[in-house]
């Protein structure tokens, strides 16, 4: 019987995009702006210098897109009843 020895080779994972990640902060607080957010990059071999092919994966979106005037009109309201009422501020 002759024994068989198998080599056994490790097997290097490229790297790859994660998942999205959180949504960073609007552009402004009324009146429709912008947020970004990026895909990170999962090192498959940290020992090896090599990244992710290509330029970071980025998703735009709409954000705060309510009238300015209007939302000021309703903080207007608001502290109008505090008045009234006599909560103060």
């Amino acid at each position: 019987m002759t024994d068989i020895f198998f080599l056994s080779l490790p097997v290097i994972l490229a790297p790859t995009w994660g998942e999205w990640e959180q949504w960073g902060d609007c552009t402004v607080a009324c009146g429709g702006g912008t947020r970004t957010r990026v895909k990170s990059c999962n090192d498959a071999d940290t020992s090896d210098s090599e990244t992710c092919e290509g330029d970071t994966p980025t998703e735009t979106g709409s954000c705060n897109n309510e009238n300015c005037r209007k939302l000021q009109n309703y903080y207007n309201l608001i502290l109008l009843v505090f008045f009234i009422c006599g909560f103060g501020l």
